[in-house]
């Protein structure tokens, strides 16, 4: 087992997230789709802090990122996206769990990015 040098943070959406992408759900998919991303949130890795300073600067510089992400989600044309984006919304809009160990189970496996 490995301890990487990364944390983790654990996002699900809020009803706020819903409604938004009920606005643009022609097909009626809104629901599955936000009750799938709340039983299977997304985990996205960032990088190690040393103390609740660092952590909070993380969370300063990437909240924006994380909000994008989540919002390409469901709709990857920017021009359907809300404006302003705020850290206030951010918060509004989804839950954060964040986790300060992530270990490696696998670590004879190779990490690979398959984006």
């Amino acid at each position: 087992m490995g301890l990487l040098n990364r944390c983790a943070v654990i996002i699900r959406p809020r009803t706020p997230y819903l409604e938004w992408a009920k606005q643009d759900d022609a097909e009626g998919l809104a629901d599955g789709v936000f009750e799938s991303m709340r039983s299977n949130p997304t985990t996205y890795l960032v990088p190690p802090w040393d103390d609740d300073a660092g952590r909070k600067a993380v969370l300063k510089e990437g909240w924006s990122i994380l909000f994008e992400l989540m919002l390409e989600c469901w709709v990857t044309d920017e021009t359907y996206w809300p404006e302003p984006r705020t850290r206030e919304m951010f918060d509004q809009w989804f839950e954060f769990t964040v986790s300060e160990s992530v270990e490696d189970l696998v670590p004879d496996e190779p990490i690979e990015d398959f984006g």
